[in-house]
């Protein structure tokens, strides 16, 4: 029985265009005719290398489609947050000017009773008050007192200065030094001396890391910062490798180990938080082109594995070993003879037990 007669059974076979009878005549001989059993397994491996392929182009575009979801959310987020940012504010503003008013109403009524009458219940605090209103009284009746002796001097032309303005200064002081004392004794005066200078002192400044795989022999890892609490906004994220941005997002990561820390507007800075990119076999679709004379490479690996291109049928055209450690180069023949311009399958399996599969297109 020729190859294309093979296939035709194997095709009917897996398609399941046989009647029963036919598929146990089939099935009976696969036990016997190793030609046709190796063209059936042959089969179903390319069947499933094509499935692996789709399957992974979906995965990929599934995860495009979750990230531009998570992007959208956080821009909505970012303008509700806003929001709320400018109504709080608004609120603080008005918070702010009535207290200060309130506090201006505050100090014109203890003037006002530390120069005309000061009723408390305490005894000592009456008595502190009334010496301050006879201090300021004492100090009105020297004001009075030397404007009587002020005289002008028409023989000599000179005229003595007002010393009211002077007394005038004097009392004033007395009025603010009488009224902070009170104010003091009320508690309504700052203590400053109780202020902490360092604004990072009890400020915890946490957030979650999320990583993306690298392909081997590539930059395509990502890092991606979540979740930022803690100390006042914007931070800034700053990786080991030295790249440093707002939005959290480190794009083209090589695989490798990697500490991230955030810092906020105040310079407060968090804790250093480690996370590993690692390398994996991503699907490799390869270009062949004839006319350009350039084979097309297999990218190093640090163990040995077997190679084998089929074409879309699952028929096998090549196979080699791939040594560990070095990249591998295939011109697009098989057994010497140069394969037709198409679209063709490889598998590459490895001693760990690893498996890469993709494509190559041989251009016309």
């Amino acid at each position: 029985m020729s190859n294309l007669e093979y296939k035709e059974k194997v095709e009917r076979y897996l398609d399941g265009e046989m009647s029963q009878q036919e598929r146990l005549q089939f099935e009976n001989e696969l036990e016997s005719n190793k030609a046709l059993a190796s063209e059936l397994a042959i089969y179903r491996l390319a069947h499933s290398a094509i499935i692996e392929s789709k399957l992974a182009t979906i995965q990929d575009n599934l995860k495009m489609v979750g990230k531009e979801y998570v992007a959208a959310e956080k821009k909505k987020t970012f303008y509700r947050t806003s929001a709320a940012v400018v109504a709080l504010l608004g609120i603080s503003v008005c918070s702010y000017f009535a207290l200060l008013s309130s506090d201006s109403k505050s100090d014109g009524k203890q003037l006002v009773i530390v120069s005309d009458s000061i009723t408390t219940t305490s005894q000592e605090q009456k008595a502190e008050k009334i010496s301050d209103k006879q201090n300021i009284l004492k100090n009105t009746n020297i004001n009075k007192l030397a404007s009587s002796q002020i005289k002008t001097s028409s023989g000599s032309g000179n005229t003595v200065l007002p010393i009211q303005h002077v007394d005038s200064q004097v009392r004033n002081e007395t009025l603010v030094s009488a009224r902070d004392s009170v104010r003091a004794k009320q508690g309504t005066v700052p203590d400053l001396s109780q202020q902490s200078a360092d604004p990072c002192l009890g400020v915890a400044i946490t957030f979650q890391l999320f990583e993306k795989e690298s392909c081997i022999g590539k930059s395509s890892g990502e890092i991606s910062v979540a979740k930022c609490e803690g100390g006042i906004k914007p931070y800034n994220y700053a990786l080991s490798n030295g790249e440093q941005n707002k939005s959290g997002v480190f794009l083209n990561v090589e695989p490798g180990e990697y500490t991230i820390q955030a810092k906020d507007k105040n310079g407060c800075e968090s804790q250093t938080k480690s996370i590993k990119i690692k390398a994996v076999h991503c699907q490799a679709d390869l270009y062949l082109d004839p006319s350009a004379n350039s084979p097309v490479v297999f990218q190093a690996y640090p163990v040995s594995g077997i190679l084998t291109i089929f074409d879309k049928g699952g028929n096998l055209l090549f196979k080699s070993t791939k040594a560990a450690n070095s990249d591998f180069e295939w011109n697009g023949e098989s057994e010497n003879t140069k394969l037709a311009p198409g679209y063709y399958l490889f598998i590459i399996k490895y001693e760990d037990g690893t498996v890469q599969n993709g494509s190559v297109t041989i251009m016309p």
